[in-house]
């Protein structure tokens, strides 16, 4: 570190992102250290996260641009509009029922034997007297 004054010394780092840095600092003589101190350090948000003056003209030409209104009350922000949107209704319930339904009828299926009512009903026929 370079010496600014009797006692003060300044360093200049490249600090890559906003946040808080510890700095801790020592003072060595003949391989021993003899002061040691430590200092913390706030780097500040980057200028798009800063507050800053309201832009009233940009808002005003989107709002223009847009339909919208600029500074609006807050009534009529809240009050129900004129025009209505239909809403859309969620499929997956109905497609969720068909799903259990072929499952089911598919396991039913696969585990019953539809031959032994095929069978019983041809000897049925074929067993009756003339």
């Amino acid at each position: 570190m370079d010496q600014s004054a009797p006692g003060r010394y300044q360093a200049e780092f490249d600090a890559g992102q906003a946040g808080s840095y510890q700095l801790m600092f020592s003072q060595t003589q003949d391989g021993r250290v003899v002061g040691r101190q430590s200092r913390g350090l706030a780097v500040g948000y980057p200028d798009e996260l800063r507050l800053k003056p309201v832009n009233r003209d940009l808002l005003q030409s989107v709002a223009r641009s847009t339909g919208g209104r600029f500074d609006p009350s807050p009534e009529s922000v809240f009050a129900p509009p004129a025009r209505s949107v239909p809403r859309a209704a969620p499929l997956w319930p109905y497609l969720l029922a068909a799903a259990v339904f072929l499952f089911v009828a598919d396991v039913a299926l696969r585990r019953i034997d539809l031959t032994l009512f095929a069978g019983r009903g041809r000897s049925r026929l074929l067993a009756r007297p003339a």
